[in-house]
């Protein structure tokens, strides 16, 4: 018996279909090659692999950090967490409130500054700025002292500048050592710090020596009790304008330690002119043995009667400029309690150049001034 083959004609349609796929996706295959060649992906690729590659090979080279355009980075991850790459600035996001030590308060949204710690190197470094407001992931915060600014950013070692806005802190009552040990300081400005209600101002600059001025013509020392060693080895020249010194019962500079505000003072010049000492009556040692101090300006000092003024400028060897001292009157003086002959003890550059007023009616001798009896 014969068989009969019957050819299918789907096999030839089957075919046909194969053929045309296998030329459209060659199409595809072409077209897809030809965009990444035009749109230079290939090469954007090859050049960021080109950097990280180099950037890996500088911290294998650096060891344990990268320094890129002048910042320090600890790894290429942090290149990564620190830097916008939409925009390319490769600036580190920082803001000011990222160069103090602070503590934060969820509630009221208050900023506090802590008292400096100096174990940490990321703090305090260069110029640092307290603003009134800080935004912190999102979250706006109002900046805070404390009312016990004691130490508040002593030994500050890397910080050479410091300003701040106009922050409340009428409610400071103790700044003592507020700015001690700061060596690299080298200008700052507090006139809008409010002092009005501050009772110790004690070492407050002591050891500031890279301090080039310091104008605290602006503070409110009224409720001051505690001075002592305010300016201990500070070389700046002090520009103190306008304080009105508080008097209590005694009404002493020495009762409440004023008298050794300039104990261990290194400056050169300083220029206290228009103090209202009404309710002071003892000025003794007030500028003893600042050794370093050439030019003074105390004019406008309204002196009650019968200061004691014993050692006000002993031990003032380069003392030879002092503004004020012509407007003495000796009756405001009491002879009986210190003579005044204990006031300018061992000035030898000060001798012959005061005129006018009682300096006309006495003599110089080793730098110490006797009045005529």
């Amino acid at each position: 018996m014969k068989t009969v083959k019957i050819k299918n004609k789907n096999d030839g349609i089957t075919l046909i279909a194969l053929i045309i796929t296998i030329i459209v996706m060659l199409i595809l295959v072409a077209v897809s090659i030809s965009i990444l060649i035009n749109s230079g992906l290939i090469g954007k690729a090859k050049e960021a692999g080109s950097k990280t590659q180099s950037a890996y090979e500088e911290e294998q080279r650096l060891g344990d950090s990268l320094n890129i355009n002048g910042v320090v980075y600890n790894s290429i991850d942090e290149i990564v967490g620190t830097t916008s790459l939409d925009s390319g600035d490769q600036t580190p996001n920082t803001t000011w409130q990222d160069n103090v030590n602070y503590t934060l308060d969820e509630q009221t949204h208050t900023l506090t500054l802590v008292k400096n710690d100096t174990s940490r190197t990321d703090i305090y470094n260069g110029d640092v700025i307290i603003k009134e407001k800080a935004i912190i992931n999102g979250v706006e915060y109002n900046t805070k002292f404390p009312d016990y600014c004691g130490m508040l950013f002593q030994n500050a070692l890397r910080m050479t500048s410091f300003s701040m806005e106009n922050i409340d802190t009428n409610n400071v009552n103790s700044m003592v050592c507020m700015f001690a040990g700061c060596s690299s300081l080298q200008s700052i400005d507090l006139s809008k710090l409010n002092t009005s209600n501050v009772a110790t101002m004690q070492q407050m600059f002591a050891e500031c020596s890279s301090l080039q001025i310091l104008d605290l013509s602006s503070f409110n020392v009224a409720k001051v009790l505690n001075m002592n060693e305010m300016f201990q080895f500070v070389t700046a020249k002090l520009i103190l304008t306008g304080w009105k010194i508080r008097g209590n019962d005694v009404m002493s500079l020495a009762s409440h330690g004023a008298a050794l505000l300039f104990d261990d003072c290194s400056s050169s010049e300083i220029i206290a002119n228009d103090w209202d000492v009404s309710n002071v009556n003892n000025f003794s040692g007030l500028f003893s043995n600042c050794s370093s101090l050439e030019t003074l300006n105390i004019s406008g000092w309204n002196f009650s009667t019968g200061c004691v003024a014993r050692g006000f400028f002993a031990g003032c060897t380069s003392l030879s400029n002092v503004t004020g001292m012509n407007e003495w009157n000796l009756s405001n003086f009491n002879l009986n309690a210190a003579p005044f002959a204990a006031i300018c003890q061992n000035c030898t550059a000060l001798g012959n150049k005061l005129t006018g007023g009682i300096w006309n009616n006495g003599t110089w001798s080793d730098g110490t001034f006797t009045p005529s009896t």
